[in-house]
């Protein structure tokens, strides 16, 4: 029994020192740990990102950029009388009625009309809007065009009087009467001064009594519409579709 008892003694006494030891080993791991977590800096490696914008682009074997085409949109709603159809040096005269049944009557003449991939002198990519349209970094499209109009616009009122720029847009008109229209909308315009107009009115030109001024405006078309022999430039001032009001401009370039 004594025995037993001694034995007994000595393996609890045994116990109790791992134990200690365990402990002790245990609390210098963590200071340890702490210290280290204390020491250690992380280096966060920056990731170059790449400008994707060219990469969708295809080419062909010679390395020639195959054009990607946009959606063509038929307008059967719009019909455009013969009547209405002008050459590009003519004057026409526009009478927009207002809520108050007062007539703001003015006068286009298309000066120029410029098809192309690159920007006009003095445009720079910053100030043109884009959606999807591939640019390299000089704001060369790479896989549609720009259609740029010099539009002489008169405020023929003896009063002020605005206009918005997006009531005019490029069709393709068919002789059948066929209108398309795929060009997209107005992506910039010179009388545009972001300081102190809103976005609301990027597409507004104000106009003193009896003031002309000349609107460079420009668009953005698919290839082949830019290649069209049925290119046209209408204005839709009321927005009715009505063959009435709708006014069109045949665009002849010479090439």
């Amino acid at each position: 029994m004594k025995y037993c008892k001694i034995k007994t003694i000595i393996v609890f006494s045994t116990v109790l020192i791992l134990l200690s030891s365990c402990s002790n080993k245990s609390e210098t791991e963590s200071k340890e740990n702490e210290s280290k977590s204390e020491n250690t800096s992380y280096v966060f490696e920056s990731v170059d990102t790449e400008d994707t914008s060219t990469e969708e682009i295809s080419t062909d074997e010679a390395g020639n950029i195959i054009q990607e085409e946009e959606s063509k949109f038929p307008r059967p709603d719009v019909k455009i009388k013969k009547s209405n159809i002008y050459k590009m040096n003519d004057v026409v005269e526009i009478n927009d009625e207002q809520f108050d049944d007062s007539i703001n009557r003015l006068k286009f003449k298309i000066n120029n009309v410029t098809i192309s991939s690159e920007l006009p002198d003095g445009v720079s990519k910053n100030q043109v809007d884009y959606f999807q349209e591939k640019t390299d970094e000089t704001g060369k499209l790479l896989n549609k065009k720009y259609i740029i109009i010099d539009l002489l616009i008169k405020n023929e009122c003896d009063k002020k009087i605005f206009y918005y720029v997006n009531c005019g847009n490029f069709i393709e008109m068919y002789p059948d009467g066929k209108v398309i229209d795929s060009c997209s909308e107005v992506r910039y315009q010179n009388y545009y001064d972001p300081t102190t107009q809103g976005i609301k009115d990027g597409c507004k030109v104000d106009f003193e009594p009896n003031e002309e001024k000349l609107v460079k405006i420009i668009y953005i078309s698919n290839i082949s519409m830019s290649e069209s022999k049925n290119l046209y430039y209408m204005i839709d001032i009321v927005g009715s579709t009505s063959s009435t009001d709708i006014k069109a401009f045949k665009i002849d370039i010479q090439k």
